[in-house]
């Protein structure tokens, strides 16, 4: 906890409002502790346990500003995370005329050890001339938008509802996939902006099952959403679409996915593409997590 604070304090970017939510946590008093040494420069505030979600709406019905951005008490901001962001978003409004409303920043991220020590740099072929519909799909099977990394406006976040306080697992994807569908510019910055602790106690490991099931329920709402968009629906969208849910797992996503293939462009043809696609997929999916369990076991402590 103290040290995201100190990351949000050092920022390059002076002109901003930090806020520490407390969600309820049982840590005898830690949490308060370490805030006093701050008190003078942030606001703190605490609530009972409700979930991340319910923290993020929070802090956005409270802050002051025009643009949210979060770090998790785990995670750390490099220090000029903010002042890029904001150019970046200057940028924007000057050469594409964007609103602001509009824009959503986001960049890469790295992954650090409980001691500090990087242990994973992704890699990512991001253009920033994708159009919407090809930076949904391509965000299903290799998800890139890390929670922490985005600089959104409050405005946006208002218009698409927040974060889902009904979910407990994937609510920040969530929303950041209603900002898209919502038509969002999404703008990637290749400087790396974040680093995200791995650990054992992480949500995605401790309720592994509510993950995948909040995770399967949350691309068949997503499918649905493309389907609202005629100009989306073809047969290769959508057999990206079950390329990506497939090598997550997805059944349901899977079978809603095949569903609609068949339905609007059926065929032998077609049938024969759908089990290329599945397999294919699986193949991966099975490399992926054999890969995953092995860098678990190495490097996630």
């Amino acid at each position: 906890m103290q040290n995201a604070i100190e990351c949000a304090l050092n920022q390059t970017y002076t002109n901003i409002e930090i806020l520490v939510i407390n969600d309820g946590s049982n840590d005898n008093g830690e949490t308060e502790a370490a805030v006093k040494k701050y008190e003078n420069r942030v606001r703190y505030i605490k609530k009972e346990n409700g979930g991340v979600s319910s923290a993020l709406n929070l802090a956005i019905r409270e802050m002051r500003g025009e643009w949210f951005s979060w770090l998790s008490h785990d995670d750390a901001y490099y220090p000029d995370k903010v002042k890029k962001q904001v150019e970046a978003v200057n940028m924007l409004m000057e050469t594409e005329n964007l609103p602001k409303e509009k824009i959503v920043i986001y960049g890469a991220n790295e992954r650090i050890d409980t001691n500090g020590n990087v242990i994973l740099r992704r890699r990512y072929h991001i253009t920033n001339k994708e159009s919407t519909i090809e930076l949904i799909l391509s965000n299903i099977k290799r998800y890139l938008i890390c929670g922490c990394a985005v600089l959104v406006s409050r405005d946006a976040l208002l218009r698409v509802g927040g974060f889902n306080e009904q979910i407990r697992t994937v609510s920040d994807a969530e929303c950041f996939y209603k900002l898209l569908f919502d038509g969002c510019r999404f703008y990637f910055l290749y400087d790396v902006l974040v680093q995200s602790r791995q650990h054992k106690s992480q949500v995605g490991k401790t309720k592994a099952e509510l993950f995948e099931r909040e995770t399967d329920d949350f691309h068949v709402w997503m499918l649905e959403e493309i389907l609202k968009h005629p100009e989306w629906i073809s047969k290769d969208n959508l057999l990206k679409f079950l390329e990506g849910v497939s090598f997550r797992g997805c059944n349901k996503a899977s079978q809603r996915a095949i569903f609609e293939i068949e339905k609007r462009f059926g065929g032998d043809a077609c049938k024969r593409e759908i089990k290329k696609t599945i397999f294919k997929s699986s193949v991966k999916r099975r490399a992926r997590l054999f890969v995953r369990g092995i860098y678990r076991k190495i490097v996630v402590k």
